[in-house]
Formats: structure tokens, C-alpha cells, sequence
């Protein structure tokens, strides 16, 4: 918390007895991994490790992640995980003594109920090793979705590869309303087809 009528914008934590190294060694390879509410009432509150200690050019200076590194919340009313690696940390920490690794900056007051530092180290027998590889998102594989007319037909396409997709259609955008198309795709070589005639304007998405 900080200060009456101010706002409630960083988090900082410390590193005792200098865990994952002295402050001596190169910049270390960093895996961080965040347990947070994911408040219904905060819902679109952000946060994200922002500013650390870096070395460049001999000298120990700030170091800051890119804007879009930041986790938005989404109000599921769960406990959830955050993920990130910061390739060129100094444990020497910005406004935190003696140790400490990225400054946390918070929109709102997102709780945190654990926070997990490891270091990814360059060489030796544990070289490469995530100790923190369970935490990471699942990589998201965008999925082509190809729409054209077709003789007075509209007909949609995407590929076979893509498991596990359903095709959904409504009359009006919004949250509600949406519904699973009752026939199942073609197959066309390496991709699913569906065709509905072209007569009642309708959105289409697909979901998994």
C-alpha cells in the first residue's frame, strides 16, 4: 500500500540471502511466475514486471519490459498464473535492498498470493533448465479462417489441422446469442468447408 491518497502503484519483493546469485554475476536469464486473484471488481486492472537493474557497457543501469508484456485482468472470480522472462536481470533491485528482481507496476490493488523467481542458467549441468517451464501459456496457433462466395453460397474454410474448433454463427454481435451450426464440415484435402446459403446476413466465428 502506499501512502494515504496515493496511488497504489508497485510492488516490490525481495530476494534474501542472495538465492539466485550475488549480485556479481552477469545479468541472469530470469523466469518469473505470478499466482493472482483475478478480481471480478478489477475487471481490465493490468500489471507487469516493469523496471530492474541491468549491465551495459560496463556500467549497472534501469532496465524496463515493453508495455505489452502487462496481464489484464478478466474477472473470473479464479486464482490464476503470469508468465514472463527478462533475459538480462541484475539482482541488485530498484528501490528494494539487497536483493530483488523486477519492480512490479499495478493499475489497482491485484492481489498476489505468490510470486516464483528462477534463473535459466547459460551453461553447467542445469544449463537451459526452467525450473518454472509448468507456469508458461500454452502457445496459441492462429487458425486461418477463409470466407467467400461461391455460386450464391457462402462458404467458410479453415484447416483440418486445427483440432478441437467448433463453428458458431448469430444474427446479432454480442455475448449471448451465439450458436454451434448444427451440420458438420466437408472436408476439402487439407481443410474443413461449410456452406450455407448466402440469403440472411449472419457473423460466424470459430471457437475451442
Amino acid at each position: 500500500d502506499g501512502s494515504q491518497g496515493f496511488t497504489h502503484g508497485y510492488l516490490n519483493f525481495a530476494i534474501t540471502e542472495e538465492a539466485l546469485g550475488p549480485n556479481s554475476q552477469p545479468p541472469a536469464h530470469l523466469a518469473i511466475c505470478v499466482t493472482y486473484y483475478d478480481d471480478p471488481a478489477l475487471v481490465g486492472a493490468t500489471f507487469r514486471p516493469e523496471v530492474y537493474m541491468t549491465e551495459r557497457a560496463g556500467s549497472v543501469t534501469l532496465g524496463f519490459t515493453p508495455g505489452d508484456v502487462a496481464v489484464a485482468l478478466e474477472g473470473t472470480g479464479t486464482w490464476r498464473t503470469a508468465y514472463w522472462e527478462i533475459n538480462d536481470m541484475k539482482f541488485n533491485g530498484v528501490n528494494q535492498g539487497p536483493q530483488a528482481a523486477a519492480r512490479f507496476a499495478v493499475s489497482d490493488k491485484v492481489a498476489f498470493t505468490r510470486v516464483q523467481y528462477a534463473v535459466i542458467r547459460p551453461c553447467g549441468p542445469d544449463a537451459g533448465v526452467n525450473l518454472l517451464e509448468d507456469c508458461k501459456p500454452e502457445e496459441v496457433v492462429p487458425v486461418e479462417l477463409q470466407v467467400q462466395v461461391v455460386d450464391g453460397q457462402v462458404e467458410i474454410r479453415w484447416p483440418m489441422a486445427a483440432q478441437g474448433l467448433v463453428l458458431q454463427r448469430t444474427g446479432v454481435l454480442a455475448e449471448e446469442g451465439w450458436e454451434n451450426v448444427a451440420d458438420e464440415p466437408t472436408e476439402d484435402g487439407e481443410w474443413l468447408v461449410w456452406r450455407v446459403d448466402a440469403e440472411d446476413a449472419a457473423y460466424f466465428r470459430l471457437i475451442q
